[in-house]
């Protein structure tokens, strides 16, 4: 049975009502709803407030701690000096110099925290429910552009009778698979987010419980820490499909390759062996070559070796213009204003040689420091007016961003969030700035994808793409002078080239048997792209003509 309340009147009011609670420090009853605007109120002794049930208030407990030291009086200030309960003695003696808090304050403090704690789950668990409710949508729209493929595709075959019959099973089998995929993948993030509001919802459901704990409430060491670090996952929702219209009048290669993102493989682009040249670069073929940077004002390219320190500058008949010799081994290169830049992770920092002092390294950026942690650099490229971009990953943030530079090594922006406070990167890898209209390009490794923001770092685009049974996985970015991306896709079986639009829109794959094991790749002036390759153990530099 439940507890019977008499009926007497609040401290609050002047009404007669049924009140569940006594505070035996003011002498007052307090209603059921009035409870936290008592606790907020001013009491009226120093000793603060001390709630308890009705049916509790002849034993005149008192909820606070006794002191430690003065066993017989109650707590009624905390030492933040000495992060203990103290009594009006304690205070008024050796800690008459700390920094004290009347518990009443903390009281009020820890009443308005878990308040804010309790605000901030359920504007969370709304976000997380809309984004359920708009996965739930894409469900649907998925299921019917489905079925209105697959009419298309029937109607289509009928057609083109015994000639498209296999076609159409192949067509069937694709549309089946790329269903699968995406409803698979939709139920996976469904799962992720029905766990999430579950956490929260547990949370809220503590944070409501802290409320009515009045143990805690009048002893703020009770109090748990707050930590919503595992509520900032981002989701990945995927794509709307596109429709398909097929005709049999449009049945030629161009129709194929404009259908080619949802059913058809995809076009590639074949070079021919005339726009391929071999760079004689003997010296360096026994060598594992792991970053190509082309100079900005010359014919020739900085190229970083493994397990060497040194960057060498090769022009484009091989031969070697400019050692420089650096303090550790370089993993990633870029050109500056009046030298080469390079990156060693291991080292958390980012060193430049100058032309004029080719054998002196000197130690440019190093983020590592109690305030900002230990972000290690990764990819580095320059920009059209001298700064550097600079891709830095933390391991204890699990994220990354993006810093420009100046010439002093100093942060002139950092790049970290999308405009939903969500982190843009988990491992940024490779990075390029698409100088005609100034994106910067990023290819993170870890989501397996390009992102690029515009110059002010608003967030702009991503390109991810799968094709037959290879997995997509992002490495170097450079761009041409018209804006074309090119993309290193690194396979364990081939590499390809994915040439993008200036808006990240896919226009077609450059593949070659001279380039199927990738290890460094760049671009000079002249639109040429070097490719270093290793096959059978050895490693060859080449130029690449005519891209476009």
């Amino acid at each position: 049975m439940g507890t019977t309340y008499r009926v007497r009147r609040c401290f609050c009011s002047s009404e007669q009502h049924e009140v569940k609670y006594y505070c035996t420090f003011c002498n007052e009853h307090v209603g059921k709803e009035c409870l936290l605007p008592h606790l907020l109120s001013s009491p009226k002794t120093e000793n603060g407030h001390n709630i308890l049930e009705i049916r509790d208030k002849i034993t005149g407990a008192v909820h606070r701690r006794s002191c430690e030291k003065h066993l017989s009086k109650t707590t009624t200030a905390y030492c933040d000096t000495c992060r203990c309960s103290i009594c009006h003695e304690c205070k008024a003696q050796e800690h008459r110099d700390h920094e004290i808090f009347l518990i009443s304050e903390l009281l009020k403090k820890n009443i308005y925290g878990i308040k804010e704690s309790y605000s901030f789950l359920s504007k969370k668990a709304k976000l997380w429910e809309n984004k359920s409710n708009e996965l739930q949508q894409k469900i649907q729209f998925f299921e019917n552009n489905y079925n209105k493929v697959r009419q298309q595709i029937k109607r289509f075959a009928k057609e083109l009778h015994e000639v498209v019959d296999q076609w159409k099973n192949e067509k069937f089998c694709q549309a089946e698979k790329e269903k699968n995929n995406t409803f698979n993948h939709i139920k996976q993030q469904l799962s992720f987010i029905q766990d999430n509001v579950n956490k929260i919802r547990k949370r809220m459901k503590e944070k409501k419980n802290l409320l009515r704990n009045l143990d805690a409430l009048h002893n703020p060491e009770l109090l748990p820490s707050e930590n919503f670090d595992d509520l900032t996952s981002s989701i990945d929702i995927p794509p709307l499909g596109i429709e398909m219209n097929l005709s049999t009048s449009k049945l030629d290669v161009d129709m194929i390759c404009q259908y080619a993102d949802i059913t058809l493989s995809t076009p590639s682009f074949v070079l021919n062996e005339s726009n391929i040249v071999k760079v004689d670069s003997k010296h360096l073929e026994d060598k594992i070559i792991l970053d190509i940077a082309c100079s900005s004002h010359c014919e020739t390219a900085y190229v970083s070796v493994e397990g060497t320190k040194k960057i060498s500058e090769i022009n484009t008949n091989g031969n070697v213009v400019e050692n420089f010799l650096t303090k550790c081994s370089p993993r990633y290169t870029a050109p500056c204003s009046d030298g080469v830049t390079y990156v060693n992770p291991e080292k958390k920092s980012v060193f430049v040689n100058t032309s004029k002092s080719p054998n002196k390294a000197q130690k440019f950026i190093c983020k590592d420091d109690k305030v900002e942690g230990v972000w290690y650099p990764r990819g580095i490229a320059s920009k059209a007016n001298n700064e550097l971009i600079v891709c830095y990953k933390s391991w204890t943030e699990r994220r990354g961003k993006v810093c420009v530079v100046n010439d002093l090594g100093k942060d002139v922006e950092s790049f970290e969030y999308d405009d939903n406070n969500e982190p843009l990167y988990r491992d940024p890898r490779y990075i390029t700035e698409n100088k005609p209209n100034g994106d910067i390009c990023v290819t993170d490794t870890i989501r397996k994808i390009l992102i690029a923001v515009e110059s002010s770092g608003k967030y702009k685009y991503s390109y991810s793409k799968s094709y037959d049974d290879l997995k997509f996985n992002p490495q170097n970015i450079c761009a041409d002078s018209e804006g074309r991306l090119l993309l290193l896709d690194v396979d364990h079986q081939t590499s390809i080239i994915h040439v993008l639009s200036a808006d990240g829109q896919f226009l077609r794959f450059v593949m070659s048997n001279h380039f199927r094991s990738v290890t460094a790749m760049s671009i000079d002036t002249k639109d040429r792209l070097w490719i270093a390759n290793r096959e059978n153990d050895k490693t060859k530099i080449k130029l690449i003509n005519q891209l476009k």
